[in-house]
């Protein structure tokens, strides 16, 4: 037996962690019963709908879409890790109703409402 010690590579946990910030997220907003919008982040925006739902008796939904049923998916960015979702929700977030609108309606709308404060070329609007 020799006396050297086998040091355990980080390698697998430096993968990991480069593979979540790689991760592709999406930010959404839904319109939900009342004709009221909900933003939202995820990594897969069609299954989290499906959460928020309550299909298949899911009860990883947001608390609020509890009270406040998802009608439907009105649009959907596409942005290359969590923490430019994040900034992109906050920003969405601080919008009024109208603003907000106008941005599902017509994404000509973004760059006005985002430049400066997020970098505009780093999100697609995807639906």
């Amino acid at each position: 037996m020799s006396n050297y010690k086998i040091k355990k590579s980080s390698k697998s946990s430096t993968l990991r962690d480069v593979d979540l910030k790689l991760q592709v997220y999406y930010v959404y907003i839904l319109k939900c019963e009342g004709d009221i919008l909900y933003t939202g982040i995820a990594t897969d925006y069609k299954r989290r709908f499906d959460e928020h739902s309550n299909v298949n008796g899911s009860k990883r939904g947001a608390k609020f879409t509890k009270s406040h049923k998802p009608e439907k998916i009105v649009a959907v960015w596409k942005t290359k890790n969590r923490s430019e979702a994040s900034k992109l929700e906050s920003r969405i977030k601080q919008l009024d109703k109208s603003d907000k609108l106008l941005l599902i309606g017509d994404n000509k709308y973004f760059k006005g409402y985002f430049v400066g404060l997020v970098d505009c070329r780093k999100y697609r609007r995807v639906v």
